[in-house]
């Protein structure tokens, strides 16, 4: 019986839709009877995979009719609109039908003869969720060179992505934010939309059946990580000097600064502490672990032989794209910001989108090796000012014609500065770079890079994705310990300790933990995250004299 439900709504959605009207006429909510039919159909994993995401580019552009789709997407933009539910015929005409026939109900459908053939619908412009890794998406829409007709909507407008014109029924939408990553699935058509320049064209439009909430679209990623696939019991996680998951996490780092830092292993610890950060409060802020990797070279130059202009990327950024779900680069120059827009605006009543609208957990890399003289003009200087105050609050304003207002981030920065600072970002922590090779091997190409066995890269996503979503607990009595110790150092230390210190370790520590899968802070992993801080100190007053413990004064 199931399977003889999963064939029909994969062959002939409209069908079941029509089907499921006639027998539910009288409903009070027929959206929410879509919708339990159709989640129930496709309750297991394995039944949703069945939906195949790359139909959304081919059914569009091969004539399909009204194929059942997929679409994991960030949601961009969202809106209302009136829809005629049902056609004269006593036919449904939600999910696209009324149009797919033709039917109007009137010139002014909102007049009252019409009124209970109308009702309300949500509106989003949806994207493929910006930077995400090849590997974590599984289609092959990284691989596509367009880009939609809407990508003012995108926040990287000229990059390859997709983007869809979702159309939700009933109170579906309600549970749903700007920049939460949702997998839709639904009837999938062309459909005209008015653009930015009141112009009409047709874009891939989604009447959708049912979706995934964000926490459903998550990636499927264990904390504490599962031992056993690692040939050894959980409880040898206790033991942090012993184990499989100690040397795990030990070859990670060491892989990390060997491919993408010139053999730099504290900075690649860093690097791991930064990328499993997130938003652990707002009240009181427990924001994310912002770095900034100082001293990083500029680019070696590259001989004036190639047609066209070769820009060179760091290799950290490619090493990082073969371990997160979602990274994005942001090479400063004069002309990127002053041309870009970091911040999204409301253009003609139309939400463009910036490059800083971006979905919970994206790790953001900011390098400045491309900024030479030049002057910021206006936009430039609203972008910098937007990128701090991610930074520092982990908010972002959204611009409106008349007024602006903050959205809540959970942005994941690393900056690569070539001084001891970057004028453009102001992160929590600065470690100097001291790579053992020269400056090519931190401008790899993707392909140059060295990837482990695929099996043992899993590892390593697996460790820093449970790592990120885990939670961390604190027992009274690890607090009081940390709190003497806190003391002892205050005393003992020959510089200023401030609370602001004490704040920084032990969001250090919780951060230490997780990447050990730990749900608990123990004295031992404060002794370890005392060590790689006070290491870095004795780096920053080694290359760099009058500098506080956070970086330059």
């Amino acid at each position: 019986m199931v399977s003889s439900l999963l064939a029909d709504a994969l062959s002939d959605p409209s069908s079941v839709l029509q089907d499921l009207y006639q027998k539910n006429r009288e409903a009070n909510n027929f959206p929410r009877v879509v919708v339990h039919h159709f989640a129930s159909v496709f309750a297991s994993d394995a039944d949703i995979q069945q939906v195949r995401i790359q139909n959304l580019f081919i059914c569009t552009c091969s004539g399909n009719k009204r194929p059942l789709v997929r679409f994991r997407a960030m949601v961009q933009s969202t809106g209302t609109e009136v829809y005629c539910k049902e056609l004269p015929a006593r036919q449904l005409g939600g999910w696209g039908l009324a149009e797919e026939c033709g039917d109007r109900v009137d010139d002014d459908p909102t007049s009252h003869a019409y009124e209970h053939f109308l009702d309300d619908r949500t509106t989003l412009w949806a994207v493929s969720v910006p930077g995400e890794s090849a590997w974590a998406s599984g289609t092959a829409v990284k691989t596509l060179s367009q880009t939609s007709a809407q990508s003012k909507k995108n926040p990287f407008p000229s990059q390859a992505h997709l983007g869809v014109n979702v159309k939700l029924y009933g109170s579906e939408a309600e549970s749903l934010k700007l920049t939460d990553v949702v997998t839709f699935v639904g009837i999938l058509v062309n459909a005209p939309i008015l653009n930015v320049n009141e112009e009409e064209i047709e874009v891939p439009t989604l009447h959708t059946v049912f979706h995934r909430s964000p926490d459903e679209s998550r990636l499927p990623f264990k904390f504490p990580m599962d031992m056993l696939v690692l040939g050894a019991p959980n409880d040898i996680i206790q033991n942090l000097t012993l184990g499989p998951l100690h040397a795990l996490r030990s070859e990670l780092i060491a892989w990390i600064a060997a491919e993408g830092l010139g053999g730099d292993t504290t900075v690649a610890e860093w690097i791991l502490m930064a990328c499993i950060s997130r938003v652990q409060s707002r009240e009181p802020p427990i924001l994310p672990l912002s770095l900034t990797i100082s001293s990083f070279p500029a680019p070696p130059p590259i001989p004036n032989t190639s047609p066209t202009r070769v820009i060179l990327e760091p290799t950290i950024k490619h090493v990082l794209q073969l371990l997160l779900p979602a990274l994005v680069h942001l090479p400063l120059s004069i002309s990127f910001m002053n041309e870009s827009r970091f911040q999204p605006q409301s253009v003609d009543e139309e939400l463009l989108s910036g490059c800083l609208q971006l979905p919970a957990g994206t790790v953001v890399l900011v390098s400045d090796s491309a900024v030479s003289e030049g002057t910021l003009h206006e936009t430039g200087v609203r972008n910098v000012a937007a990128l701090k105050q991610c930074v520092r609050n982990q908010t972002l304003d959204y611009i409106f014609p008349y007024s602006s207002f903050p959205f809540q981030t959970d942005l994941e920065f690393i900056a690569l500065a070539q001084g001891r600072t970057s004028p453009f970002v102001e992160t929590d922590v600065y470690v100097p770079l001291r790579p053992g090779e020269g400056v090519s091997v931190l401008y790899k190409d993707a392909a140059q890079v060295q990837k482990p066995p695929a099996e043992k890269l899993k590892h390593f996503r697996d460790l820093l994705g449970g790592a990120k979503q885990g939670k961390v607990q604190i027992s009274e009595e690890i607090s009081q310990f940390i709190q003497q110790d806190y003391v002892r150092g205050r005393q003992s230390s020959p510089s200023p300790v401030t609370s602001d210190d004490l704040i920084l370790r032990m969001s250090l520590a919780r951060l230490m933990s997780l990447s050990f899968h730990s749900p608990e802070l123990t004295k031992d992993i404060w002794a370890i995250t005392k060590k790689l801080d006070d290491s870095r100190k004795e780096l920053l007053r080694a290359t760099a004299p009058g500098v506080d413990q956070r970086g330059p004064i």
